[in-house]
């Protein structure tokens, strides 16, 4: 009786679950599948590519989840903290499945849009609930594309958020040349109309234009209790 003691434990699973929705098999699906989402020890994952309509690939570390196809009921939405959307025309995605992503984002869920020829304003998202909550004005489906590789631009604000700490210096910002080089263009980018009052833009393309203010190219913004990003550019793998 005297060789007792009691303990309390409390096991968190401190994992991220992502899932990766891509309209495409583009060379971002398997960088961002490949060398990130199946590499990280801190990241369980679901990867969909549709490789005919509405037919989808699957791959994932998620034990027992069978999930092929978008996500359209509550439960299948909240397995997931954060959600990537890649080059995946919002005619794939219906009113309730975007009404239910936003509402999970909106509770504490992150989300980030990546572009691509059928993503952000020409895949068709202007006037969606998910454009209501992107930090930047979208366009229609005619706004157009960036096709001459460029060097990502970082903003003050790109400097100092935690998105660049440790690789700010390969980066140039206006008047300031990067302190690294080597640092390979990206390839193009997705036009938008400008960032939103409520948004923070951490990079920007260093020449083209949005109204009077640059390009933005990448783009966040809180929703909620949640984070919300926009990611223009259209060839991520560099």
């Amino acid at each position: 009786e005297n060789n007792q003691r009691a303990l309390s434990s409390l096991v968190v699973d401190a994992r991220i679950r992502v899932l990766y929705i891509e309209g495409t098999l583009r060379a971002e699906y398997g960088a961002l599948v490949g060398r990130f989402l199946s590499k990280d020890p801190n990241i369980e994952f679901c990867a969909l590519v549709q490789t005919r309509p509405n037919m989808f690939m699957h791959r994932s570390n998620i034990e027992a989840l069978e999930l092929s196809k978008i996500p359209d009921t509550q439960e299948q939405i909240e397995r997931f903290d954060v959600f990537l959307l890649g080059d995946i025309d919002s005619t794939y995605l219906r009113p309730e499945q975007m009404e239910l992503l936003r509402g999970h984002v909106a509770q504490g869920a992150g989300l980030l849009m990546i572009g691509g020829y059928h993503s952000l304003g020409p895949g068709g998202y202007e006037g969606t609930r998910l454009a209501e909550i992107l930090p930047v004005f979208l366009g229609d489906r005619q706004v157009g594309q960036v096709t001459e590789p460029f060097p990502l631009q970082l903003t003050l604000a790109g400097r100092q958020h935690a998105v660049f700490a440790n690789i700010a210096q390969f980066f140039p910002s206006p008047g300031r040349e990067a302190e690294i080089d080597g640092l390979p263009p990206l390839e193009g980018c997705v036009r938008v109309l400008g960032a939103k009052p409520g948004a923070s833009v951490l990079a920007v393309h260093p020449a083209e234009k949005a109204g009077e203010a640059p390009l933005p190219v990448l783009s966040v913004q809180p929703f909620g209790e949640g984070r919300v990003a926009a990611f223009t550019a259209d060839t991520t793998r560099n």
